[in-house]
């Protein structure tokens, strides 16, 4: 293909004048903010800074461009909003080298203060900083936080002449730092840009043309992929030569797949790789909101992704903005050096060319190619094949271990001899009470694992009902299976009993393996003459809802259209109007009525900077960062107040009614509110706290809560719910009791006893997912009695 002199010069303008703007007019995206800080943990605040006890911090620059010094205060009393702070850096030989008062009420609360230092000194050079107050006495001063841990500049700190070797976890020393890998792409793609600048005038430019663009076709693969890792914050360099290799194979079969719809280079590289660059921008977001990395499985909920992720506030950060960078020159480039192939036997070439690029992913992803490349995938953690495989490679293996398979040994008369061993006498006559199960959204109890000291406590009445030592009350913790997101599969695990430990890692089975008729509790109370409910105020499409509860057995199904003038808040239905429908629902039958909520309330984003808060962080009250922490904790407590009006309206109905209410997963909070609260320094040193939110199980009549221990996993809930409420025990619910007392917690995380202690499986575990495919697929095939009770 042979470009004019007129189109030539046009695409060399306008490349030439995108990046005169992205880098003489942009040139900070050359330099980067560079904190110095390592990782550390508040312990201990310094002594008071007063009139006559100035705090003096001695470090040593790690970089040239010194940018400006963060540095937060704790005030000792009200009393300290009266003094200012001065503070002022020093060189070695004492000279003023920057100096600011810092504002008494503007750092007050916990907010930190910005100190900005514009003189040019050597790396290497030692520097302090003196902070000083006119307050009097103690009472007066201020602190700042100390800890033990590394920083890599700080060598120590004066106060009253004494020395001290304790780090400063509250001073951050950040620096202007020069990107020079930044600069590097910048200047790559720059002199990329003249190549525009040459018009084909003969058949020897021609020729150079079509090198070019083959060239191109076989180097962009692999540029793919190293975009592909540098956008999630990885490189594809600390990988195996063989994943290099098979990853780019992929990459470049895709392009041959796209060669096939048309037979243009330019186009089959453009297309393959706004095709690799979109996915990957999605996994760095996924990353940054949900953690975790996006597996097949996503795609099966694409529609519920796209609307959880419109209430995120998106921020273009330097690895996106390089990112879509690249691919503007790939595209640029591409137009330019790209050539049509002519065929003579168009059909036949282009079917040839579709089955070797599939051929070549089936091949590139199978076993046989991931033994020989030499990388390892973890079916049961994405994170872990990604940092092997490389993001992209990793996701498109996972593709071809999606399909369900029948545990190994599985038969459908094997399972059914073992099922008969669990089931008993099924016999009931007594009274049914009605079953309210409701999953709350994003709700946790903080307090069970980090020192939070707010104006207000979130969930007093959960936590009034904790301690009031009523028999019919029960509050303990239940772990989820999933963290920040994935609300589909706590829900799925506590109505069906099954557990998403037996299944592979980012599957949802809502969307994937629920196709037909498909066991529940709602089929188990059916049976025993129940009417039953679901009811979501929120998408129906989400997760598939809509299909999958139809197909778990309820006969009424309750979405956000069905909800009449519901109350609002933010964007979505509060909890308060899910109670409300509920109360309706009781007192229209007399029937025994099993209806299960799953409320949307609390769900993210939570940065809404014109919401009422009712919760505030103590130290952080007058902070903007924390706003996303104290809108959360603020919507707890309006789910707390709720439920506690919801309770008062049961414990006045003469109809025995069972309550149990549990949170879904913790939140995916931003960086600055979890770092705050120290959320994963808790974590590190219990693992289920990352999964562990609470329930609570209360009641209008006399039952035995004794048999719940204090934490258990989310997948034992139906099995807990039908043992208290007195009804009859199928076979699979004493299956589920007796895998309880030897693994109460069985998760995709581990096995833990009832301490959070790790324990190794028993034999009768096993058997787990044996029975959760036969519920799956062929649950009608088992012996009566196992999972439905016949009246």
């Amino acid at each position: 293909m042979i470009y004019t002199k007129k189109s030539s010069r046009i695409l060399s303008g306008i490349m030439r004048l995108f990046f005169i703007l992205l880098g003489f007019m942009n040139r900070n995206l050359f330099f980067t903010d560079m904190d110095s800080s390592r990782d550390f943990v508040i312990d201990n605040f310094s002594n008071s800074i007063t009139k006559d006890n100035p705090t003096q911090i001695y470090f040593t620059r790690s970089e040239k461009n010194l940018s400006h010094l963060f540095l937060s205060f704790i005030p000792n009393s009200d009393a300290s909003k009266d003094y200012d702070i001065k503070a002022t850096v020093l060189d070695r030989s004492g000279n003023v080298v920057a100096q600011q008062v810092l504002n008494a009420e503007s750092i007050f609360g916990g907010n930190s203060a910005n100190i900005s230092v514009t003189s040019t000194f050597r790396k290497g050079e030692t520097l302090s900083l003196l902070l000083e107050t006119d307050a009097k006495d103690e009472e007066c001063g201020w602190r700042i936080p100390t800890g033990k841990s590394e920083h890599s500049d700080i060598n120590y700190w004066t106060y009253n002449g004494i020395t001290d070797s304790t780090i400063i976890p509250g001073l951050h020393i950040v620096y202007n730092h020069f990107g020079l890998k930044t600069f590097a792409l910048w200047l790559i793609c720059a002199v990329m840009s003249l190549f525009l600048s040459l018009i084909p005038k003969s058949e020897k430019q021609r020729k150079i043309d079509i090198c070019m663009s083959r060239l191109i076709f076989l180097t962009v693969p692999l540029a793919n992929i190293c975009l592909s890792e540098f956008c999630n914050f990885s490189s594809i360099m600390s990988k195996g030569v063989g994943v290099i290799v098979f990853g780019s194979v992929t990459a470049i079969a895709l392009q041959i797949i796209f060669l096939a719809i048309l037979p243009n280079t330019g186009f089959a590289v453009i297309a393959s790789s706004i095709l690799i660059t979109v996915f990957s921008i999605a996994n760095h977001y996924t990353r940054l909101f949900r953690g975790g990395v996006l597996t097949y499985f996503d795609l099966k909920v694409a529609n519920t992704a796209a609307n959880v992720i419109s209430q995120y506030k998106f921020e273009l950060d330097i690895p996106v903005l390089i990112t879509l960078t690249a691919l503007i020159v790939i595209i640029l480039a591409s137009v330019r050096f790209s050539f049509s192939i002519n065929l003579k036997n168009k059909i036949i070439t282009r079917a040839a060319a579709l089955i070797i690029g599939l051929g070549l992913i089936v091949f590139s992803v199978s076993d046989r190619a991931l033994k020989i490349s030499g990388g390892h995938y973890n079916a049961y953690s994405s994170s872990e094949s990604a940092d092997n495989l490389g993001v992209f490679y990793s996701f498109c293996h996972g593709i071809s271990t999606a399909k369900l398979e029948k545990p190994e040994g599985y038969s459908t008369k094997a399972i059914s001899e073992k099922a008969s061993e669990y089931i008993s006498d099924l016999q009931f006559d007594g009274e049914k009470p009605d079953i309210i199960l409701i999953m709350n959204e994003t709700l946790t109890d903080f307090s069970k694992s980090v020192n939070l000291d707010t104006t207000s406590d979130p969930l007093e009445y959960i936590h009034y009902l904790e301690n009031d030592n009523d028999p019919r009350t029960f509050v303990g913790s239940v772990v989820t299976p999933v963290f920040g997101g994935g609300t589909c599969n706590t829900e799925f695990e506590a109505i069906t009993g099954l557990s998403m430990a037996n299944f592979l890692y980012g599957c949802y089975p809502y969307a994937q393996y629920i196709t037909d008729n498909t066991y529940s509790f709602a089929r188990y109370a059916s049976s025993l003459g129940y009417q039953t409910t679901f009811m979501h105020p929120g998408n129906p499409r989400s997760y598939n809802r809509s299909n999958a509860y139809s197909l778990l057995g309820f006969d009424n199904i309750m979405f956000a259209d069905d909800f009449v003038n519901p109350e609002i808040v933010r964007n979505f239905i509060t909890d308060k109007s899910c109670y409300d429908e509920i109360t309706k629902l009781l007192n229209s039958s007399q029937d025994p009525q099993f209806i299960f909520n799953v409320t949307i309330q609390n769900h993210g984003a939570w940065y809404y900077p014109e919401f009422e808060k009712t919760v505030w962080i103590n130290s952080g009250k007058n902070d903007d960062s924390l706003l996303q922490l104290e809108v959360l904790l603020s919507l707890y407590q309006k789910s707390d107040i709720a439920f506690k009006e919801f309770i008062e309206k049961i414990q006045s109905r003469d109809k025995p009614t069972l309550v149990i209410m549990f949170g879904d997963h913790l939140p995916a909070l931003d960086s600055y509110s979890t770092s705050y609260i120290h959320l994963d320094s808790a974590i590190e040193q219990n693992p289920l706290v990352k999964y562990r939110t609470p329930i609570v199980i209360i009641s209008n009549y006399d039952i035995d809560l004794s048999v719940i221990p204090t934490v258990f996993s989310t997948n034992y809930i139906s099995a807990y719910m039908t043992k208290v409420s007195g009804l009859p025990l199928s076979g699979y619910y004493n299956y589920l009791l007796r895998q309880a007392d030897s693994a109460p917690v069985y998760s995709p995380i581990g096995s833990f006893d009832s301490q959070s202690q790790p324990i190794s499986l028993s034999g009768e575990t096993a058997l787990y997912s044996q029975i959760q495919y036969a519920a799956l697929k062929e649950y009608k095939q088992l012996p009566p009695g196992f999972f439905t009770v016949f009246q």
